[in-house]
């Protein structure tokens, strides 16, 4: 599925773009191993596409629940229409 960025590296600002995340949000995901960087320098660090695809993997079949949604409680249905 994402196999033109496996077997890449990326800096931390292109993996956030490519991310939609910001750059703190990139040293967090690395920090907390959901990403895997390589240290090439006092300053580089690479992101290997590898690991950017598997967090998307990971991501992309987590079920999420509406946040306000209650026991018991239904949602009441979206609007299809849109306001002028």
């Amino acid at each position: 599925m994402f196999e033109q960025i496996k077997g890449k590296l990326f800096s931390p600002d292109s993996a956030g773009a490519f991310l939609e995340l910001s750059r703190a949000q990139i040293h967090r995901l690395i920090s907390s191993q959901e990403l895997s960087a390589l240290k090439l320098g006092a300053r580089t660090t690479r992101i290997t596409g590898d690991s950017i695809a598997a967090y998307l993997e990971r991501k992309a079949v987590v079920e999420r629940k509406p946040v306000c949604q209650k026991k018991g409680k239904q949602l009441p249905p979206f609007p299809r229409e849109v306001l002028p």
